[in-house]
């Protein structure tokens, strides 16, 4: 029992996971005291957003760098490749989900669907982008869709998912298809992510 402990400590190591759950601990705590108040949008008068929504993107910028370490020559040493990433992506997801929750006090919708959005972006990044450049569509995304994502009546435009109405259907789908899409991309797109 005493190997398979000592192994998981080494993969955990390995894939950055011990930082990551700091993170999803930090990110959550902080979700909880962000204000659900609207904010006014700098630049952009009498424009007013919410802050809360944003708060996964804190979590999600750190993804890439678990992704990334599970993704490089570790992978040569193992037989399955690809167990060994479906492993790394279960864990962070788990570490997702608690961060979601900690945001479904106030709108569980709201928060589990900008959740699954910013780690499908994180994988995405992790997939198609250099490793230093994969933390940025789980940050940058989120800051242009505040920042711009408001039309001048103050509602969110369809396409600022991260702001539109928990209810929204459409955000709900895209953000599944982001998450779906950036899993696969991630499980699937073969030893280019060595780092």
């Amino acid at each position: 029992m005493t190997e398979h402990a000592s192994a998981l400590a080494i993969y955990a190591r390995r894939w950055y996971l011990h930082r990551l759950a700091a993170a999803a601990v930090i990110t959550g705590g902080l979700w909880t005291l962000v204000p659900t108040d609207m904010y006014d949008v700098p630049a952009r008068d009498g424009v007013q957003a919410m802050l809360w929504p944003l708060a996964p993107a804190l979590f999600t910028a750190l993804i890439p760098a678990a992704l990334g370490t599970a993704a490089g020559p570790l992978e040569s040493t193992v037989r399955s490749p690809l167990a060994l990433r479906l492993l790394v992506s279960a864990a962070a997801i788990v570490l997702a989900l608690g961060v979601a929750l900690c945001g479904a006090a106030v709108s569980p919708a709201m928060a589990f669907r900008n959740t699954a959005l910013l780690v499908g972006l994180a994988f995405l990044g992790t997939a198609f982008l250099p490793p230093g450049a994969a933390w940025t569509p789980a940050v940058f995304v989120p800051m242009v869709m505040w920042l711009t994502g408001t039309k001048a009546t103050g509602q969110a435009h369809p396409w600022a998912t991260l702001l539109v109405p928990p209810d929204s259907a459409t955000a709900a789908a895209l953000s599944t298809a982001a998450l779906a899409a950036g899993l696969i991309s991630y499980l699937f797109k073969g030893t280019r992510l060595v780092r």
